[in-house]
């Protein structure tokens, strides 16, 4: 089998930045950019086997966006405030559009679905960032946030037939929000006649997808970012 993606992506892409610097004092700069893009992939499979044989085209408008906050404050410290805004597209694979089929497993039947459309993932990721220059206990953190919607989400639908096999492809399932707290990092740094000490704490929640449909609630679908 031989498969070819092709992706082109053009966009449109603006920028700004605002600054506003005090001597020896502080800096203070605004950054904002956005970018209007289209998301064009042609997906090419070639197979021996007839049904692996295809062409498909996907066109998704993917917008994305950043606003960024620096507040530098000579000496003391640093932080940085960010918000993010971006759309990904992902497309179906060979083995959910046209598998082949296991045949040394009788009782589990896994079929493909050549109508599956893309998905279209949507993330918004606000984070934190500070950074202490002071030559005495340092603090250095960070956190980050990100939620999302997942249009047209890829989802297993399993049937039970009547000779008691499992036939399961994949389908879309309509919205899916997705909420994740990623990154939580904590640097404690503290000198003491010559001797240095870090503290170092992690806390990572792995992402939960919450079906909008009330009709989907019993089958959750991942997040893809």
């Amino acid at each position: 089998m031989r498969i070819n993606k092709i992706e082109e992506t053009p966009a449109f892409t603006i920028s700004k930045i605002f600054s506003k610097k005090l001597s020896n004092r502080f800096a203070k700069t605004v950054r904002i950019n956005g970018s209007l893009k289209q998301k064009i992939i042609h997906q090419n499979n070639t197979s021996d086997k007839s049904f692996q044989t295809f062409d498909r085209d996907y066109s998704r408008f993917a917008p994305s966006a950043n606003i960024g906050f620096i507040d530098d404050q000579y000496g003391k410290f640093v932080r940085s405030y960010t918000l993010s805004f971006n759309t990904t597209v992902r497309i179906p694979t060979i083995q959910e559009l046209a598998p082949l089929v296991d045949s040394t497993n009788i009782y589990y039947i896994q079929k493909g679905n050549l109508k599956l459309k893309e998905s279209l993932p949507r993330s918004i990721s606000p984070s934190f960032n500070h950074e202490d220059e002071s030559s005495t206990n340092t603090l250095n953190y960070q956190m980050a946030l990100t939620g999302g919607v997942t249009q047209s989400t890829f989802t297993d639908s399993v049937m039970l037939s009547e000779d008691n096999r499992r036939v399961s492809y994949v389908i879309n399932s309509g919205k899916q929000e997705c909420h994740q707290l990623w990154k939580f990092q904590q640097f404690y740094d503290r000198k003491s006649a010559g001797s240095q000490k870090l503290f170092h704490d992690d806390y990572l929640l792995l992402s939960q997808a919450i079906p909008k449909n009330k009709k989907n609630k019993a089958n959750p679908a991942h997040c893809f970012y």
